[in-house]
């Protein structure tokens, strides 16, 4: 048995949106985080996201807690933040914490299909929802609930945003159920958006007996 190497976890790729609304603005933001770990989980990451402006002056900071990053994974996290007046940001500074480590082991992530970008139906020039089928396959286990997280790319590959949602259809084996994440998706343009990645963190459990 080989030791355990601890996670680490790096931020591949980084990005965001930003929507004017009178006095108001909302910004949407995604990461792509990476464990590089070949056999350490990494458990209650958390991830906080300083919004910088041209002068380097912070206007505002959010914080995340990603519950687990498997080894040898990605995880696309997805967010907002608001703003009274329109703050001209200009970078993203990103600061991680992999809290936790345990060994990896086995799991089972659900299957995803028909996932699809669908515009605000209110203003198609910006982004209403991430919409498709959540699928459990796994062999025995029902699936109770999903938190949901993705990032939103566009067609050279740069982040332009990100969103969440949570699914809490409970599923048993090889059933499916309709999703839809909201969260942060309308200060993303529609025209601009051209392809979606999603993580699921998902929570089983037993089937009830026939």
């Amino acid at each position: 048995m080989g030791g355990l190497i601890p996670p680490k976890v790096n931020v591949v790729k980084k990005g965001f949106s930003v929507r004017v609304r009178g006095n108001s603005e909302n910004v949407s933001y995604g990461l792509v985080l990476r464990n590089t770990s070949p056999n350490g989980n990494a458990l209650n990451v958390s991830a906080l996201v300083n919004f910088v402006m041209p002068d380097d002056h912070l206007i505002g900071t959010a914080s995340t807690q990603v519950p687990i990053i498997n080894a040898g994974s990605f995880y696309f996290l997805g967010g907002e933040i608001g703003f009274q007046g329109a703050p001209p940001i200009q970078r993203l500074e990103v600061v991680i914490n992999p809290g936790g480590r345990a060994r990896s082991a086995k799991s089972f992530a659900p299957g995803l299909d028909n996932v699809h970008l669908v515009p605000d139906l209110s203003d198609a020039a910006w982004l209403g929802s991430v919409e498709g089928e959540l699928i459990n396959i796994h062999p025995t286990l029902a699936l109770a609930n999903s938190s949901m997280s993705c990032v939103i790319f566009d067609a050279l590959g740069n982040i332009i945003g990100g969103c969440t949602g949570s699914a809490y259809f409970k599923l048993l084996p090889g059933t499916r159920s309709f999703f839809k994440l909201t969260n942060g998706a309308d200060a993303i343009p529609f025209n601009t958006a051209a392809s979606v990645s999603i993580s699921i963190i998902p929570s089983y459990e037993q089937t009830a007996a026939p």
